[in-house]
């Protein structure tokens, strides 16, 4: 293993396409060869043409499985996040330096991961889509993507190594069910004004912070020659869910449960608190949250 890992070390400095046969390809050469001997031990001269005519077929599909890839370089590669066992989006920035059709090319993670097929046109740059299904929960990090292909007729494995930087966060796969949590608020009912990124009623003013949208700037408050402050934004919230991880048994059924929870309040567009790991993240509601709450459930603190 540490020798494979070695060689792999080696080849991914290179940006190179590299050939090797397929099983099928083994058999298509053994067979090529058995031919050819036939033809020269027997002089048999039309089984020897019949050999040499596959000879040159085969030397066709190594050049054409070469130039597949050849030239193609993968710039920006970026993966959404996505629950375990879901298909997960990726796109990426690609160039070429030869414009010319590229045809069933799979994008692999470097190492053990999924795969995606996708084409590319005849073009010299452009955008490529497609999916991965990852099994393994948590967060995938990768200096290196690979591309390979068997086109035309699967004999022939080609295949290239580009350094592009790609993370992908697997959260929880969901499982329906309730997990234990207190309110916020001490009363069922109870509504409390807070700030809040999604808010639209007016608030206050507050110094401004590099982190608020220039949008929110009190352009009127400056003019006056008061100091830079920026408005804020209240919304009003009811019954929010507080939840802590780890609880009970803390095993993956429990995590898919409260990956549910979160999922169930953010459709409804409710707020939410949570506790991970001692890190508590206040009660807010949209994307953003979402994000941060099952990302922080996807890692193993150690």
């Amino acid at each position: 293993m540490g020798l494979k890992s070695f060689i792999h070390r080696r080849i991914r400095r290179k940006s190179q396409v590299y050939l090797r046969p397929t099983i099928e390809g083994w058999w298509w050469l053994g067979t090529l060869l058995v031919l050819m001997l036939m033809g020269w031990g027997y002089t048999n001269n039309l089984c020897l043409a019949l050999g040499m005519l596959l000879s040159a077929v085969t030397v066709v599909l190594l050049m054409e499985a070469h130039f597949n890839l050849d030239g193609v370089r993968l710039n920006v590669l970026m993966v959404e996040d996505q629950y375990q066992g879901s298909a997960a989006s990726w796109r990426l920035w690609w160039q070429a330096r030869r414009s010319r059709p590229r045809h069933k090319l799979m994008l692999c993670w470097d190492g053990e991961g999924p795969e995606g097929e996708f084409s590319l046109p005849a073009k010299t740059e452009g955008e490529a889509q497609g999916s991965w299904i990852f099994s393994k929960r948590g967060v995938w990090r990768n200096t290196y993507a690979k591309v390979t292909s068997t086109y035309p007729l699967g004999l022939f494995r080609a295949w290239s190594y580009h350094p592009v930087t790609v993370e992908a966060w697997v959260y929880p796969k969901q499982v329906s069910g309730n997990v234990p949590n207190r309110y916020w608020d001490e009363g069922l009912g109870q509504t409390r004004a807070f700030e809040s990124h999604s808010g639209d009623e007016p608030g206050d003013f507050r110094r401004y912070q590099e982190s608020d949208s220039p949008t929110r700037i009190a352009w009127k408050a400056m003019a006056r020659g008061m100091p830079l402050h920026a408005k804020t934004f209240v919304e009003e919230k009811s019954q929010r869910a507080f939840y802590q991880w780890p609880w009970g048994n803390a095993d993956e059924n429990a995590r898919g449960r409260l990956a549910f929870m979160i999922e169930q309040h953010y459709r409804a567009q409710e707020s939410w608190a949570v506790t991970i790991h001692g890190l508590t993240l206040p009660p807010d509601s949209g994307p953003l949250h979402r994000q941060k709450t099952l990302r922080g459930l996807s890692e193993d603190v150690s």
